[in-house]
C-alpha cells in the first residue's frame, strides 16, 4: 500500500515538472515569436511545419533531377570521347588516302613522262624513217608520179602512206635485182629459172662475188593510162608466188632493155653487189647501199 502510494506520488511529481518544463519552452517560444495566443502559435507552427515539408520535398526533387542530369552528362562526355577516337581514327584514314593518291599521282606523273620520252623517240624514229625511205625511193629510181597520182598529193612520205612507199620500193628493187641477175644469167650463160630464186629469198649456196656490170636503166616504160590503172595493184605486197611469175614476165623485156642500155653506155660500168642476209637481200648500186626485204611477211 505505501508502495503504491509512493509510485503515484513519483508520477505525479514528474507530471508536474514534465508541464512545468513545457511550460518553460512554451514560454521560450512566446518570447521568440512574439505571440502569446496559444492557439495562434499552434497555427503558425503548423503553417511553418508544412512549408518545411514542402521545401524538403523540393530539394528532394531537384536532387533527383540533379543525379538525371549527371547520369546524361557522363552520357554525354562518353560519346564525346567516342567521337573523338572515331574522329581521330577518320583523320588517320584521310591522311592514309591522301598519302596514297599522292604516290598514284607520282607515279602517274613520272609514267606520263617515259611515255613522253618514248613518244618523242618514236617521233624521232619515225622522222628517220621517213627521210630513209624518201631517200631509197630517189635513189633506186622510183617513179614519184605514180605515187603522187595514187595518193592524190604531194606531201611525201608521211606516217599513213608509209607503207605504200616501201610497196613502191619493193617492186623496185624487185625489178632492179631481176636486171642484174638477167645481166649475171647471161654473162654465166646459167637459165634465168635458176638464177631468179635468189631474188626471192633461196639465196646462193656461197657468198656471191663482185662483179662489174652495166646496169640498165629498167625505169617503168609502159603507157602512162595503162600505168595509171594498174598503179594502186602494184602497191600491193607479193607473194613468194606472185615474186616468182612477175620475175618470170619480165625476164625478157629487161634483159633487151638491159642489152640496149649496155650498149648506148658501153664506158658505164656502176658495181653491183649483192649478199645474202637472213632478212631479205642487200645490194648497192653505184657505190651507195640500200637494204631491202625481198618480199613480205603475210
Amino acid at each position: 500500500m505505501l508502495k503504491a502510494e509512493a509510485n503515484e506520488k513519483r508520477r505525479k511529481e514528474k507530471e508536474e515538472h514534465s508541464v512545468g518544463a513545457y511550460e518553460s519552452k512554451f514560454k521560450q517560444i512566446q518570447d521568440i515569436s512574439g505571440e502569446q495566443d496559444l492557439d495562434k502559435l499552434v497555427d503558425k507552427f503548423i503553417e511553418v511545419e508544412d512549408k518545411n515539408f514542402a521545401l524538403f520535398n523540393y530539394v528532394n526533387e531537384l536532387n533527383n533531377q540533379i543525379e538525371i542530369l549527371q547520369e546524361q552528362i557522363a552520357d554525354i562526355k562518353k560519346e564525346i570521347r567516342h567521337f573523338e577516337a572515331q574522329g581521330v581514327e577518320l583523320e588517320d584514314q584521310r591522311q592514309k588516302m591522301l598519302d596514297q593518291m599522292e604516290d598514284k599521282c607520282s607515279q602517274a606523273t613520272k609514267l606520263a613522262a617515259e611515255y613522253e620520252e618514248k613518244i618523242l623517240s618514236a617521233k624521232k624514229i619515225l622522222d628517220q624513217c621517213r627521210a630513209g625511205i624518201d631517200s631509197i625511193f630517189k635513189k633506186v629510181g622510183c617513179d614519184r608520179r605514180q605515187i603522187d597520182h595514187l595518193l592524190q598529193s604531194h606531201d611525201g612520205v608521211t606516217d599513213d602512206n608509209m607503207l605504200r612507199y616501201l610497196g613502191i620500193i619493193e617492186e623496185r628493187t624487185n625489178e632492179l635485182l631481176m636486171a642484174q641477175a638477167t645481166i649475171n644469167a647471161k654473162e654465166q650463160n646459167i637459165s634465168l629459172r635458176e638464177r631468179a630464186p635468189n631474188l626471192i629469198g633461196d639465196g646462193p649456196s656461197g657468198p656471191a662475188p663482185h662483179v662489174h656490170v652495166h646496169l640498165p636503166n629498167t625505169e617503168d616504160r609502159r603507157d602512162p593510162e595503162d600505168r595509171e590503172e594498174k598503179a594502186e595493184e602494184e602497191l600491193k605486197p607479193l607473194t613468194r608466188e606472185e615474186l616468182k611469175q612477175r620475175a618470170i614476165d619480165h625476164v625478157r623485156n629487161l634483159e633487151k632493155r638491159a642489152l640496149q642500155e649496155q650498149s648506148k653506155h658501153p664506158d658505164m660500168s656502176p658495181i653491183v653487189s649483192r649478199e645474202k642476209t637472213t632478212n631479205g637481200v642487200s645490194r648497192s648500186v653505184g657505190g651507195e647501199a640500200g637494204k631491202t626485204p625481198t618480199s613480205r611477211g603475210r
